[in-house]
């Protein structure tokens, strides 16, 4: 099983839950992709059950994305963002596309929901793959676990 550096994972959730809290604000995006599905931002409250939820998701996303990195055995920020960066151009934003053109959004909401998925998928690689979990220590090397819970 790939050890997982399950501190990166809980912080790479929380980058996710961030990203989307600016990028759908009304200064930036949120404006443009409201109008877009018709909801009014002055008089919508999301649920209690919204963001816990969401960050759970966003945790599972992060334990995906850690796993893809370990079996790509993408071991640098770089190699991270480069799969990331695929993952959410190839795979996740063709999906968003997807379903926004069978429910006949606007191509703006699309592509707000679509770019911020590739840049998310690009940071989480970008992330996760800079914070690796270390590897256990050898006979007398000094090395050990960061504590990071890499263990998997």
């Amino acid at each position: 099983m790939p050890r997982i550096n399950h501190l990166a994972v809980l912080v790479s959730a929380v980058l996710q839950m961030a990203l989307g809290f600016v990028w759908y604000d009304e200064a930036v995006f949120g404006r443009i992709w409201a109008a877009g599905i018709g909801l009014d931002l002055t008089t919508v409250a999301p649920s209690a059950w919204l963001l816990p939820s969401a960050f759970a998701l966003s945790l599972l996303v992060g334990y995906g994305m850690a796993l893809l990195l370990a079996v790509a055995r993408a071991r640098d920020a770089w190699a991270g963002l480069r799969v990331g960066g695929l993952v959410g151009v190839l795979l996740i934003a063709p999906i968003i596309a997807i379903h926004h053109a069978f429910a006949q959004d606007s191509i703006a909401v699309m592509l707000v929901d679509a770019g911020n998925e590739i840049l998310s998928f690009a940071l989480l690689g970008l992330l996760l793959g800079a914070w690796q979990p270390r590897t256990s220590a050898r006979a007398g090397d000094g090395g050990g676990d960061d504590g990071s819970g890499g263990g998997g």
